[in-house]
């Protein structure tokens, strides 16, 4: 879990120490336990997870050139519109095909998500005291309750189809959950490389190395340790672009976000 945990966060020297630190343990208890069928097999499962990260990474980043470069312009766009009283339609543009060859235009491949949240404008999520003893003590003060704070929170994806993402959310059946009190909202769409499928990273990297945009290009410093508990940090490459919509739009039924420059 922990291997796969690195790769996901795309820090692949961390992930492949992790795979050779698990091998070595699996042939240590291979040497003892020849008979388990089990045994033999975690060896041959660690060996091909460490093989295939080792060759993602040397093809996306240490050959010349590596496959991600040059990087492509995905031309980022985003358009929300309410369409119904507490119903919104997404819809835009992220072009990760323009790189396939005609016979996979034909494929119904779906290059990845966009992640889309609606929130209170101003909202800023909880952050979890890191502290052990701290942590004990708010846990402590906590009563637990089934009541849903007034506080308009809204998370979707919404898949690319040959460039293109469109989708209709409806907020309109649960009023507990989106209460809708505060009187603008912000609406965030998003494309994280690091949760792109592997085809895709292929070309863009596990961090959007292989990506770019002229209007919508963020880069996002994420600190990390070493192997040796040093901190660090890296550079992820995500596209995204914040909306604004009212309370009077979502509760008419009509009206389009327009763009919001509030947020980075």
């Amino acid at each position: 879990m922990l291997a796969h945990a690195w790769e996901k966060a795309g820090l692949i020297d961390q992930c492949l120490l992790t795979w050779q630190d698990i091998l070595q343990k699996h042939e240590r208890y291979y040497e003892q336990h020849k008979k388990e069928y089990m045994a033999r097999v975690q060896i041959d499962v660690a060996k091909h997870n460490y093989t295939l990260t080792e060759l993602r990474q040397y093809r996306r980043y240490l050959k010349q050139p590596p496959d991600t470069q040059p990087p492509i312009d995905v031309k980022f766009d985003v358009k929300v519109r309410v369409v119904e009283p507490k119903i919104i339609e997404v819809s835009g543009t992220v072009d990760l095909g323009n790189y396939y060859d005609e016979q996979m235009q034909k494929m119904d491949y779906r290059p990845g998500r966009v992640d889309v949240v609606l929130r209170d404008e101003g909202y800023k999520s909880s952050i979890l005291p890191t502290d052990e003893k701290e942590a004990g003590e708010v846990w402590r003060q906590k009563v637990f309750t089934f009541d849903v704070p007034d506080v308009t929170i809204m998370q979707e994806q919404i898949a690319i189809i040959k460039g293109r993402f469109k989708r209709k959310i409806d907020m309109s059946k649960d009023p507990m959950m989106y209460s809708f009190k505060a009187p603008r909202y912000v609406v965030t769409v998003r494309f994280n490389p690091l949760y792109a499928p592997p085809q895709t990273q292929d070309r863009i990297g596990w961090r959007g190395e292989g990506l770019t945009d002229k209007r919508y290009l963020r880069l996002d410093k994420v600190t990390t340790v070493d192997k040796d508990g040093k901190e660090y940090t890296v550079d992820v490459r995500r596209v995204r672009k914040h909306l604004l919509l009212t309370r009077e739009q979502l509760l008419s039924g009509k009206g389009e976000a327009v763009e919001y420059t509030g947020l980075e």
